[in-house]
């Protein structure tokens, strides 16, 4: 195998390493928000509990205020979640798409030195090299 064509395997190799690398860390960042979520959930619904609890004991009259701030306060957890997803969700998509634009550039890149290989070929096959030779 020529010279440019081990290069340009070396570089579809590494391209290909480098995406699944990201793949993998795209992974892991949606792994750990859905592990977190969770979590994060659980212990807002624990705490909400307690204080509708401690209202409901110590002020009966306040339960329904109580009720509206737990209703906001579940709206606006599942809009964090939400986010939180969309987030996850343009991030992993934005990775993907540097990922291909940086393997077609790369790509590109070979091709055009492959090319100019190519030429730089020709012209020596043409003895078009400017070097004058005495035969």
């Amino acid at each position: 195998m020529s010279e440019i064509g081990k290069l340009i395997n070396e570089a579809i190799d590494k391209a290909q390493e480098f995406a699944g690398e990201m793949v993998e860390a795209n992974n892991k960042i949606i792994d750990q928000v859905q592990e977190v979520a969770p979590k994060l959930a659980d212990s807002a619904a624990e705490k909400t509990k307690e204080m509708i609890t401690r209202t409901a004991d110590a002020v009966p009259g306040a339960i329904d205020g109580a009720k509206d701030a737990t209703k906001a306060a579940v709206d606006t957890a599942s809009k964090i979640g939400n986010t939180m997803a969309d987030a996850t969700k343009d991030v992993a998509t934005h990775s993907g798409e540097a990922m291909k634009a940086a393997a077609e550039k790369t790509a590109d890149v070979f091709k055009n030195a492959a090319e100019a290989r190519k030429q730089d070929a020709a012209a020596v096959d043409d003895g078009d090299n400017g070097i004058a030779v005495d035969e």
